[in-house]
């Protein structure tokens, strides 16, 4: 067939006497230009010439090959990652970042008012002794500074010593990591012990040091009587405790 016009057209005849004749400015178009087929196929036409049937066995093993690698490449991957895992979480686990040392802290000389209603006021400069009385409407709330920003103190006595243990320190870490425009961060811990004598890493006597709310939490606001809850501000308290709830579930 002619590919110019797409019809067949008549370019060589064979006789028995003469054999195979080619017309005269005929042109026999072949396939893609390759010319005749020859008269036995590369593998023979039972496909089983030894040349090919090598070809064939080379060409199976190299993808066999390449899986293989590929393979153990991801396999690698994998433990590095379980590795590197492993370890940032070995490391945070025996991080101290969490843990602020009271030399760390300067404490306010005076009371810091606040709407917050605690049990307690700082009453010394650098001291863990922290105690005071609370009231109805605003009070004072102990607070310090810590490397320049101000935070609020909270002191937390236990009836025995603890030893923080792996499990505790990840949780400490895990609420430190929170960041939400509606929860008040948890910067640190400040530990002690009662018994000054004592050496061993148990402590009884915890200041917590939150992020510093100068305008109070939701505790403040609905133990205030002074404060009028209209519809409008109780929705926005809702859709707030909502959003926190919504990113704990999250997260």
């Amino acid at each position: 067939m002619n590919p110019e016009t797409g019809h067949f057209e008549v370019v060589s005849y064979y006789s028995a006497k003469q054999g195979l004749q080619q017309l005269s400015g005929a042109k026999i178009h072949w396939p893609e230009d390759m010319g005749p087929p020859p008269d036995v196929p590369e593998c023979g036409f039972l496909d089983n010439e030894p040349e090919c049937i090598r070809r064939r066995e080379g060409t199976g093993v190299l993808p066999f090959l390449a899986s293989v690698i590929a393979v153990f490449i991801l396999l690698v991957i994998g433990i590095v990652i379980f590795v590197f895992r492993h370890l940032r979480e070995v490391e945070a686990a025996n991080s101290t970042r969490w843990r602020i040392l009271q030399e760390e802290l300067l404490f306010d000389t005076g009371e810091t008012k606040s709407r917050t209603t605690v049990d307690e006021k700082d009453s010394s400069r650098g001291s863990l002794s922290v105690a005071g009385t609370g009231g109805q409407g605003p009070t004072f709330v102990p607070t310090a500074l810590h490397r320049g920003t101000q935070v609020a103190l909270r002191k937390v006595t236990l009836f025995k010593r603890v030893e923080f243990t792996k499990q505790i320190i990840t949780e400490i870490r895990q609420v430190r990591e929170i960041q939400h425009e509606n929860v008040s961060r948890l910067v640190g811990l400040c530990l002690s012990s009662s018994d000054r004598k004592i050496t061993s890493e148990k402590w009884d006597q915890i200041l917590i040091l939150t992020e510093y709310c100068s305008r109070g939490s939701l505790r403040d606001v609905l133990l205030n009587v002074h404060i009028h809850l209209d519809w409008p501000f109780r929705l926005s308290l809702i859709s707030d405790i909502v959003n926190v709830i919504k990113f704990e579930k999250k997260n």
